[in-house]
């Protein structure tokens, strides 16, 4: 009996030993948790394996405040579908539940002060979230990638919205933006793009680069009064936005703001603001409407380029620099009114608008930029200021209608293909300031029958003069010791090239070619000449008044005289009223036929003097 009741003992005392040894590992949370200074718990790991899990609001009797970084990042193994997190938490930490995918349903406490940068990262699942008032900031990338997101509800009382903090929540289609948010951060709605509406408070005083780039379902974006600027690439690639109101406070409206929304059709832009970002209406194909207030300043670069619908813009007398590629593409610009206020035009501020057909440059313009006018290929006349002393490369490439263009005497050089492919060009004047011409400058100026080159011009660069198929005779000043290659390539109609002083060297082989028709014409004083030059003929041009013979005096069918000199040469005899004069009219062209033409004038007894003149033609 005695052993019996030992043996029962001993097993009585077995089992409770068991019991005390399992009852802690039962009673352990699945949580790993640190506990804080102030006898606070922060959850710091999930250990457990359930899909629907309740964080505790204690653990050893202690509340349970925050949910650390990571806390229930998903590591592959555990598929989480529902989590419950208690009122005591006031802490969402960075990367807290980042990429867990499987959760579909989560309700953040009203007593939340802090959401961390990633909270919720790439949980694309998750369907609804409410934003707690009490939450000061949605951090960085919050819920980025939360491709499931269809309702978003941020209450009163949230301060700011981070970077990325809904970017690519393809399916949200409400965002109310209570009027307690300061900060929008860069990108923070990106490629939202069933959102169709959004009210932005006056109490917004940070709005981040790119917050609503590529919402392209968004019809309609209203501002309040309280804005100061507009970011940049703000609605960027916004393709249905047709309504904008941009509210008075606006001083300055972003770098790309509005580029790439094709359906916006028109834009106040309100007296306060100073400066329009560069590209800020940026293909904008639809816009037909902007009125520019005096009070901006600046608008940047390409700020109205491709707005193909835009067709009148007048410029306040506020803007003295028109910046690089504003308008250019503008297809439908009929009419620019350009203020005395502007010094500078940018490059290819204009380029491509194809519907001008007039522009009026002011005279305080001393700047033209390359490529200004390229393209305009229904502007048929421009006087360049006199302020210009250059005209830069591709000025007026391709400006199919221009007739007239008059260059003032303060222009030193012609660009490289200032002039190409100006077709209805007939003749040009290049005053005697110009002491450079640069490649390809007139190429393809196919009506060119006219040119006047300066007595300063020092060389005749490569191509200049190529395919000026029109052309027929042109004189080169003493100035020119260069002819470059194909200067005059592919003038077929070229049958007389006057140079007024030594043979240029090198001699390019090439200065002709496509050019069959041309002879060189060089003058008595002139050095380095042979009987060719360039493959063509080279003929003395030495036309001389023969006033010792019969020929010479009054007949009765007028005053005459012979012209005599080298045999064929051609040659124009033009008269003038006086030597001082600066008109000489032309009265007879021919040649020397066997070195002699009788030259004839029966007007001569209209006028009390009359002065005689040989040219070449």
């Amino acid at each position: 009996m005695s052993a019996s009741k030992h043996m029962i003992s001993h097993l009585f005392k077995c089992f409770a030993l068991e019991v005390l040894l399992v009852l802690p590992l039962a009673a352990q949370p699945q949580f790993a948790f640190i506990t804080n200074a102030d006898n606070t718990i922060t959850i710091t790991d999930y250990t457990g394996t359930n899909t629907s899990v309740t964080i505790p609001d204690t653990i050893n009797s202690l509340p349970v405040t925050a949910i650390g970084s990571g806390a229930f990042r998903y590591d592959g193994t555990v598929y989480i579908s529902t989590i419950v997190i208690p009122d005591s938490v006031t802490s969402i930490g960075d990367e807290a539940f980042y990429d867990l995918n499987p959760l579909t349903n989560l309700s953040i406490p009203n007593n939340v002060t802090n959401i961390g940068e990633s909270a919720f990262y790439g949980c694309s699942s998750l369907k609804n979230i409410i934003i707690p008032g009490g939450v000061t900031r949605i951090g960085n990338a919050t819920f980025k990638y939360c491709s499931g997101l269809t309702n978003v509800t941020i209450l009163h009382g949230v301060a700011s919205i981070g970077a990325d903090a809904f970017y690519q929540c393809y399916k949200v289609a409400n965002v109310t933006i209570p009027n307690s948010i300061t900060s929008i951060g860069d990108n923070a709605f990106y490629g939202i793009d069933k959102l169709t509406s959004v009210t932005i408070p006056g109490s917004v005083t940070n709005f981040g680069s790119g917050a609503f780039v590529y919402c392209t379902s968004l019809t309609n974006a209203s501002m309040f009064n309280g804005i100061p600027k507009i970011g940049n690439y703000a609605f960027m690639y916004c393709d249905s936005l047709a309504n904008v109101l941009i509210p008075n406070s606006v001083t300055n409206i972003g770098d790309f703001a509005f580029a790439h929304c094709p359906s916006l059709t028109n834009v106040a832009i309100p007296n306060g603001v100073t400066r329009i970002g560069g590209s800020a209406f940026l293909s904008c194909g639809s816009l037909t409407g902007v009125t520019i207030p005096s009070g901006v300043t600046s608008i940047g670069s390409s700020a109205f380029s491709s707005c193909g619908s835009l067709t009148s813009v007048t410029l306040p007398s506020s803007i003295t620099v028109i910046e690089n590629f504003v308008f250019a593409s503008c297809s439908g610009l009929t009419n620019i009114t350009i203020p005395n206020s502007v010094t500078s035009v940018g490059e290819a501020t204009f380029a491509s608008c194809s519907s001008l057909t007039n522009i009026a440059v002011p005279i305080t313009v001393t700047n033209i930029g390359p490529s200004a006018f390229s393209g305009c290929s229904r502007l048929t006349s421009l006087l360049i200021p006199n302020g210009i002393t250059g005209i830069e490369r591709y000025t007026f490439a391709s400006c199919f209608s221009l007739t007239n263009v008059t260059i003032p005497n303060t222009i030193t050089n012609i660009g490289y293909s200032a002039f190409f492919g100006c077709s209805s060009l007939t003749s040009l004047v290049i005053p005697d300031s110009v002491a450079s011409i640069e490649s390809t400058a007139f190429q393809d100026c196919t009506s060119l029958s006219s040119i006047k080159l300066s007595s300063k011009l020092t060389a005749i660069a490569t191509y200049t003069f190529s395919s000026c198929t029109n052309l027929i005779n042109i004189t080169i000043p003493a100035s020119v010791a260069v002819l470059g290659a194909g200067a005059f390539n592919l003038c077929s109609q070229l049958t007389g090239v006057y140079f007024m002083g030594d043979a240029p060297n090198p001699p390019f082989s090439s200065a002709f070619d496509g050019a069959p028709f041309v002879t060189v014409y060089y003058l008595p004083t002139a050095n380095y000449w042979n009987s060719t030059f360039n493959g063509r003929p080279a003929v003395l041009w030495n036309p001389q008044f023969q006033t010792s013979d019969a020929s010479f005096g009054v007949r009765t069918n007028g005053f005459g005289f012979n012209i005599f000199g080298t045999t064929n040469i051609p040659i124009v005899v033009e008269a003038s009223a006086t030597l001082t004069g600066s008109v000489w009219m032309s009265l007879q062209s021919g040649v020397l036929t066997n070195g002699l033409m009788y030259f004839g004038d029966p007007q001569w007894t209209n006028f009390p003097e009359r002065f005689y003149r040989i040219r070449s033609p």
